[in-house]
């Protein structure tokens, strides 16, 4: 019983997925135009009732297979989804359980709006709003991350001590 909740659980998170150093900086550059992912990094973790600390790092570095979002001057974007590998690694207790690669959707919804004010943009579409905050931003690279306290709507099967952290980077 105990393997089956595990297996449920590691399942969950590649399901859920299928959704810095300190001279980083925020600079005036625009956000506007079209950019493509170059990193795509969710880690966290929970409690599992009767088994112990869960944690997990799903990671992204490579091929996006033609992912872009493009930040409109009258704050919509558009963005182009498809699949891309993911690696996911769960840890119970400390313990590696489960390192596989999958492959997961660029899920941004393909419209909505966004808002930037000072180093925090909001993105608004039909799944809610969720707050990010610029990691880094110059005329080329776009860094930014989320947890699960700014995001709109995690869904009904998230447990509600999920600790998670979403970072994005994106190129021009």
């Amino acid at each position: 019983m105990k393997a089956l909740k595990l297996l449920i659980l590691s399942l969950f998170i590649v399901g859920a997925v299928s959704c810095s150093s300190d001279d980083d900086s925020v600079t005036d550059a625009s956000m506007t135009g079209k950019w493509h992912p170059t990193l795509f990094k969710l880690e966290g973790s929970m409690d599992v009732e009767d088994l112990g600390r869960m944690e997990y790092v799903a990671e992204s570095t490579g091929d996006f297979g033609g992912v872009y979002i493009d930040f409109k001057d009258d704050g919509t974007y558009f963005a182009e989804n498809n699949t891309f590998p993911i690696k996911v690694t769960v840890k119970l207790n400390g313990s590696v359980i489960s390192n596989e690669e999958y492959d997961s959707t660029w899920d941004l919804d393909q419209e909505g709006t966004w808002e930037r004010d000072g180093e925090t943009v909001t993105i608004s579409n039909v799944d809610g709003m969720t707050d990010y905050e610029l990691l880094e931003l110059t005329s080329s690279k776009l860094k930014m991350k989320t947890d699960a306290g700014s995001i709109g709507d995690l869904g009904g099967d998230v447990p509600g001590d999920m600790d998670m952290t979403i970072t994005l980077g994106f190129k021009r």
